[in-house]
């Protein structure tokens, strides 16, 4: 795996595509922003006219807030798994609507959740050991969310178990990899987080680039692709040959 092919990769997938990939985050915490006034509305307005003590009042606004930052919080994590499907799709030559995302919620909360806890349960318990093993099942598991969107009938057990697969062998290559962009990261603290816009595309094409090597995804979505639009060949049946029966010969006796 050479990471300096991936980036280059990367760096021309993204050109001229940084909207297209910023545009489904954007609009997700622009519709965050819009709920959260909603809601606070809804609640400071009867707070407000019942005029209770201040107290009270912070506790109502805590519980509420963290009500609908847990709510939005499990939808968030869904969404992230139809983002990473909205990029995979585009570094396989395949550009999807800004709203596929939002879109790829139903229908997959309960199984994006629990793999999302177990992955979480997994790599906290090894962090708690020892940083090292926590840093290596990290990278073992950080392409768990590729691996659901590209076969979604496993369940989280064998997620994890091909995530580790894939990643079997190169760890300390992916590990470099994700070296490679401090310089970059620190830059951004410099600019107050403006560099982002370039650098956050830039990483999140390069790793799906070295998951797409590594698992041979790309040619793994192809196949399924021609099976799905490979035309059912019509079965001919055999025409049938007209036999003619012979004509039965019938003797006709001669009258005198």
């Amino acid at each position: 795996m050479d990471r300096v092919v991936l980036k280059e990769k990367a760096k021309e997938k993204i050109e001229g595509k940084k909207w297209y990939l910023w545009k489904p985050i954007v609009m997700w915490n622009v519709t965050i922003l819009i709920f959260a006034f909603l809601v606070g509305m809804v609640i400071g307005i009867p707070v407000t006219i019942a005029d209770l003590d201040e107290a009270t009042t912070n506790d109502i606004i805590s519980v509420v807030g963290a009500c609908v930052g847990g709510v939005f919080g499990i939808l968030e994590t869904v969404f992230m798994f139809g983002y990473t499907k909205y990029c995979l799709h585009l570094v396989r030559g395949k550009e999807e609507e800004w709203t596929m995302p939002y879109k790829y919620v139903k229908g997959h909360i309960v199984p994006t959740l629990i793999l999302s806890i177990l992955v979480g349960l997994v790599i906290g318990l090894a962090s708690i050991l020892l940083i090292i093993p926590g840093i290596i099942f990290a990278i073992g598991l950080s392409f768990y969310q590729e691996v659901y969107v590209d076969n979604e009938e496993l369940t989280s057990r064998e997620v994890m178990r091909k995530t580790w697969d894939i990643t079997n062998g190169h760890k300390a290559e992916l590990f470099v990899l994700g070296l490679s962009f401090i310089g970059w990261m620190f830059l951004t603290g410099l600019t107050l987080g403006i560099l982002m816009i370039w650098l956050f595309p830039y990483m999140n094409i390069t790793f799906m680039y070295a998951y797409e090597e590594l698992s041979g995804g790309a040619k793994k979505a192809v196949s399924k692709e021609e099976k799905k639009e490979e035309p059912k060949k019509e079965v001919k049946e055999p025409v049938k040959k007209e036999t003619k029966k012979p004509a039965k010969k019938t003797n006709k006796k001669k009258t005198a």
